[in-house]
């Protein structure tokens, strides 16, 4: 991918692992499955994960495998001269715990941001932490990169260099998960008379271009492939999007199949942590409500799906009196096209995001293990519903949603609370006998 007068960007993910394509999709590197917080080594497809990125300090080796020589890494001095940033109190090649950081404006206004939005539309729990050992950054092939560890070094690690003394070369170099996670952006420019870096320059936008080149490159690390789509710009294109703000509908659902959406967070593919819809009383719950569109504004966060065959997601809520409950379940998703990627040669392949899995919605009683009633009858694609249900004493009742194929899709949940007939009678005679009595004082 190269980078023609700042608007097409090179960025490189070097990987250890398979290739996936569901259904022509997103492209898929294997996933994290153990991280300096949850070091058990058992992670697998769908869980929601915690993974921590720090900064590398300023003179710490790092190497873009194949690219480039190794080099010492110059980020923090980039980023503070071109925002202007004069301190002359802390060390930027200083190891260790560096609370200073967190006060650059550029970290806190667009690359904390930026890391933060990819943990918000997804099962990822994304925590930057100040601290850093110094130690080699790079492939963990090399015998000298190391994973992370809690208080010594942080899953992802953020450096830069002049990877290729070229303007219109590589933007940045990116690790997958089975490679370290580590990623080097492209500093060249910032330090040579007459030379612009195009990710420190351009500022339109809040910086667009140097917060979509961050999310675009910790995609590589959270492991997403590039792809390339017809008629539509996504963020792990192979060139820099620069019309879009952030993570886009075939990126989130990238990420919701390797690490499942937010409320995996909380564990609620089990009824004991259902996700709460609240007390509905007499009114009406909707959500998913973001993943209908293609393009996702940077404010969306109402995305939820099964991640796959194995996923299950609970939902509870509470009626304060007997009432009338209907539920539609709906698979949601734009169609769109996918074309090839470098090297692929395929012919372009529809995709239709609300045909991954036929889905199966239950109403569950308030003892946890009654199912009232279950709904499968409308095929891949369909809608579910139950109508005008019968939930015959107050309580907190659970609705369950899964998915008979193993891909990832996004749906919209929603549930309509109403009186029942009996009590909508006893409210009209309510109201007829305070209007008799209302004229008899009249």
């Amino acid at each position: 991918m190269k980078r023609m007068q700042c608007v097409v960007i090179t960025t490189i993910a070097v990987t250890l692992g398979l290739v996936s394509c569901d259904t022509f999709g997103y492209r898929l590197a294997s996933r994290w499955t153990e991280t300096a917080t949850d070091d058990s080594g058992g992670l697998v497809q769908g869980d929601a994960t915690t993974l921590t990125w720090s900064i590398i300090s300023d003179g710490s080796t790092v190497y873009p495998q194949g690219i480039a020589p190794s080099a010492p890494s110059n980020l923090i001095a980039a980023l503070d001269e071109h925002f202007a940033i004069v301190d002359n109190t802390n060390d930027r090649t200083s190891t260790g715990s560096r609370p200073w950081l967190e006060n650059r404006s550029w970290f806190s206004q667009y690359i904390n941001p930026a890391f933060a939005r990819m943990g918000a539309v997804s099962g990822l729990s994304i925590v930057y932490v100040d601290y850093d050992d110094g130690s080699r950054s790079g492939t963990l092939a090399h015998p000298d990169v190391y994973p992370g560890e809690i208080g010594t070094r942080a899953d992802i690690r953020l450096g830069g260099m002049n990877i290729d003394y070229d303007v219109g070369g590589f933007l940045a170099v990116s690790h997958t998960p089975s490679t370290g996670g580590n990623i080097i952006i492209d500093t060249y420019g910032y330090d040579v008379e007459g030379k612009t870096n195009a990710l420190f320059s351009e500022s339109d936008n809040n910086y667009r271009i140097l917060r979509n080149t961050i999310m675009h490159e910790s995609g590589h690390s959270f492991g997403m492939f590039h792809v390339v789509a017809s008629g539509v710009e996504f963020l792990m294109e192979p060139k820099l999007i620069t019309g879009q703000d952030g993570p886009q509908f075939d990126d989130i659902l990238g990420l919701h199949r390797h690490y499942g959406d937010a409320n995996e967070k909380a564990g609620n593919d089990v009824i004991g942590s259902a996700t709460s819809l609240g007390v509905v009383n007499f009114g009406q719950a909707l959500i998913g409500e973001d993943a209908s569109d293609k393009v996702v504004a940077p404010t969306d966060v109402d995305f939820v799906s099964i991640d796959g065959s194995s996923d299950t997601d609970y939902f509870s809520f509470t009626v304060l009196s007997g009432a009338m409950a209907s539920i539609v379940l709906t698979p949601i998703g734009p169609d769109y096209t996918i074309g090839p990627d470098y090297g692929g040669g395929t012919l372009d392949v529809d995709f239709v995001a609300s045909e991954q899995t036929d889905l199966t919605l239950e109403l569950i009683g308030p003892d946890k293990t009654s199912l009232l009633i279950e709904k499968n009858e409308n095929g891949l694609g369909g809608a579910e519903s139950i109508i005008d249900f019968s939930l015959d004493q107050a309580g907190t009742y659970y609705i369950k949603v899964n998915g008979d194929e193993d891909f990832a899709q996004f749906y919209q949940l929603s549930l309509d609370v109403t009186p029942e007939p009996a009590s909508m009678s006893l409210l009209a005679l309510g109201a007829i006998a305070l209007l008799k009595r209302r004229r008899r004082t009249r």
